[in-house]
């Protein structure tokens, strides 16, 4: 599993993004899933923080050196009509993060 910790000022959500990821972890666990879950990171949190995380059971995969060439491949949709316009799949049959 593959996540991302990114804050943008389009970003949809806002908030404790050590939180989300925690929780975001412990529901993939709570689930039943073994897979490896691995956080794309482009820096901001602490070593503290990043130790709480990998205690958690991420694989940090860490980017922030790369931090340009994220902000240019980084292209979230938050919509099906934005997906639709931008010639993008979308799935409105599993309710990921209330799609519709």
């Amino acid at each position: 599993i593959y996540s991302t910790l990114v804050e943008t000022s389009d970003h949809y959500k806002r908030g404790d993004f050590l939180a989300e990821a925690i929780r975001l972890r412990c529901s993939a666990q709570r689930l039943g899933s073994k897979l490896p879950h691995h956080l794309i990171y482009g820096g901001g949190l602490s070593e503290e923080e990043l130790f709480v995380l990998r205690r958690f059971g991420y694989t940090i995969e860490d980017r922030s050196s790369e931090v340009e060439l994220m902000k240019r491949v980084y292209r979230p949709v938050y919509s099906a009509a934005r997906a639709r316009s931008d010639g993008r799949q979308w799935s409105s049959t599993v309710n990921v993060s209330n799609r519709s």
